[in-house]
C-alpha cells in the first residue's frame, strides 16, 4: 500500500501511478485519520495502486448537538429528529472548500476522468452537496451511512453536470446515529428527482462492514 503523507488539511495516500482519484470525508467529532488508517487499508491493493485517496480534515467548531462542545464538524448540526432548521453558511463554507480540491484534481490528467467523493455520516452530507454543484464531471458519489441535508437548496444550482452521475447509498439497518428513516427521506428525494441512486442495505450500525467495503471496492474497479 502506497505511504499516508499528512499536510496541514488532508492525507493523502499516492500511488506511483495514479488512474483515479477518491475523495473520502469523515463524520462528526472524527478526522482524516480515521479512514486513511481504519477503511483505506481494507481495500485490495488493486484499488489502492490506481488511486490516489484524500483524506481532508473538518475544521473545529461548536456542534449545537454536542453541548455546543467543540471538535472537528463540516458544519453544525442542530437537531437530528428536525431538520426544518439547518446549518446552511457551514455546509456551504465546506461544500466550497471540498469542491476547490477536486478541482485541483483535475488539473492533472491522469485521474481527472476518474475523480469519486464519498462521504461518511456528516461527511456524506458534504460530499452529496459537492457532488452536484461541482462543475467538472465525477464518476460517482458515495454516501456512507448519511443522509441529505438541505433538501430544498440540494437541486437549486444552475449547473446539472453532475445529475446522472451514480450516487450510491450505503446504510446499516441498525444506525442509531443516522436512522434509516433520515437516509431514505433524502434517497427518495433524490430519486424522485430523477437521479440515478442506488441503496445497499447492511446488518450492522453505523460503521462500515467488510461486505461493505467489499462493495465500495468493486465499484472502484
Amino acid at each position: 500500500m502506497p505511504s499516508l503523507i499528512e499536510t496541514k488539511n488532508y492525507i493523502i495516500s499516492e500511488p506511483a501511478r495514479p488512474k483515479a482519484c477518491i475523495i473520502w470525508l469523515h463524520g462528526l467529532g472524527a478526522s482524516g485519520h480515521d479512514l486513511a488508517e481504519g477503511v483505506w487499508p481494507s481495500m485490495p491493493d488493486e484499488v489502492k495502486n490506481q488511486y490516489r485517496a484524500i483524506f481532508p480534515h473538518a475544521s473545529s467548531t461548536p456542534v449545537t448537538i454536542n453541548g455546543g462542545v467543540s471538535m472537528p464538524a463540516w458544519y453544525d448540526i442542530y437537531s437530528v429528529e428536525n431538520v426544518d432548521r439547518e446549518d446552511d453558511v457551514g455546509l456551504e463554507k465546506s461544500v466550497a472548500i471540498i469542491n476547490d480540491l477536486i478541482h485541483k484534481q483535475f488539473q492533472d490528467n491522469r485521474v481527472a476522468n476518474n475523480i469519486v467523493i464519498a462521504g461518511f455520516s456528516q461527511g456524506g452530507g458534504v460530499a452529496i452537496h459537492a457532488g452536484l454543484s461541482c462543475t467538472k464531471k465525477l464518476a460517482a458519489i458515495m454516501l456512507c451511512s448519511s443522509y441529505v441535508p438541505l433538501q430544498d437548496e440540494l437541486l437549486k444550482a444552475k449547473n446539472r453536470l453532475n445529475y446522472q452521475t451514480p450516487i450510491f447509498f450505503m446504510h446499516g439497518k441498525t444506525d442509531f446515529v443516522v436512522p434509516c428513516e433520515l437516509m431514505q427521506r433524502g434517497y427518495d428525494f433524490l430519486s424522485a428527482k430523477g437521479l440515478p441512486v442506488s441503496l445497499e442495505m447492511y446488518d450492522h450500525g453505523h460503521c462500515f462492514s467488510d461486505l461493505q467495503l467489499q462493495y465500495i471496492a468493486q465499484n472502484l474497479m
